[in-house]
């Protein structure tokens, strides 16, 4: 199929034409009394997606989007579909006009897999023109969504790929192990759902590089890496409640049932949390998070 258009020119579903699929029309139907129906909309998009109507599918999608614009979800997921299709001019289109519009570590999660698949091959070193275009793309998509909690994989990876890099003189080595040390101190002082893992492997890095010194690298970063582990702790504690009370992945108007008011005060007390700064962190970095 060639490169679609679809969000620069959607072709939204039309109220009277009959979808063919009774499911999707039944759908169709409950949106049209309800427009902020969430759960009609995932339903559809589910129908859409396993019909194998390629008109359907886009119908839906551009409707969906036009009602949830800046749902990083809904584009997430429009995105890795346009690059299963192959249809990179849309996926890139969609990065274009969104990823700093629409504050989704899913959209940028997307982002960087299609940098990483564009760039490294499995098993083959990377060319350096390459690899700096993918440290670049880690670079960007850290300083967007690298405080979000769930942004330990992608520090992770980064350390990883930071860590495949072919060293040829005693500098290069050197340059490598300042940026994994400066790079790990970053992650563990970050309240990340991995930060115990980037801990433990970050030890073993500073064991490897130099056993002796190791304790006095580490103990220079613990009492951040303590405050992060505590403020997850705290922290998950907040967010386990806003996703049990979570009705649905898309936004509907409210009608104040006792779960709504409960989800609407979990989100209260998580703001007014991270307002006290439980990291203390100052100037710049307390303003960004």
């Amino acid at each position: 199929m060639a490169d679609s258009t679809a969000m620069e020119q959607p072709t939204l579903l039309s109220s009277k034409q009959s979808t063919g699929i009774p499911e999707a029309d039944m759908y169709k139907k409950r949106l049209e009394r309800s427009p902020h129906d969430a759960s009609a909309w995932m339903g559809l998009l589910r129908v859409a997606r396993s019909s194998n109507n390629d008109e359907l599918l886009y119908a839906a999608y551009s409707s969906a989007l036009a009602q949830y614009p800046s749902s990083g979800h809904l584009l997430a997921t429009f995105v890795e579909l346009e690059l299963s299709r192959g249809n990179k001019s849309s996926a890139e289109s969609i990065f274009n006009n969104n990823l700093f519009n629409v504050p989704s570590i899913e959209l940028w999660q997307s982002y960087l897999g299609y940098v990483l698949k564009a760039n490294v091959e499995a098993g083959v070193d990377v060319p350096p023109e390459n690899r700096s275009t993918v440290m670049e793309c880690f670079k960007l998509v850290l300083d967007n969504v690298g405080a979000d909690r769930e942004a330990g994989r992608i520090w992770i990876d980064y350390i990883s790929f930071i860590n495949s890099a072919q060293t040829h003189a005693p500098y290069e080595e050197q340059q490598r192990t300042d940026l994994l040390r400066e790079t790990y101190q970053t992650a563990v002082s970050i309240p990340l759902l991995r930060v115990e893992e980037i801990w433990k492997s970050y030890d073993a890095f500073e064991t490897r590089v130099d056993r002796m010194g190791a304790k006095q690298q580490l103990s220079k970063i613990s009492p951040s890496y303590m405050t992060a582990r505590t403020a997850l702790r705290e922290m998950s504690r907040f967010w386990d409640t806003i996703r049990a009370t979570q009705s649905n992945t898309l936004p509907q108007p409210p009608t104040w049932t006792a779960r709504e008011v409960e989800h609407l005060d979990a989100w209260k007390r998580y703001l007014k949390w991270e307002v006290s700064n439980p990291l203390r962190l100052g100037g710049p970095d307390a303003h960004k998070r």
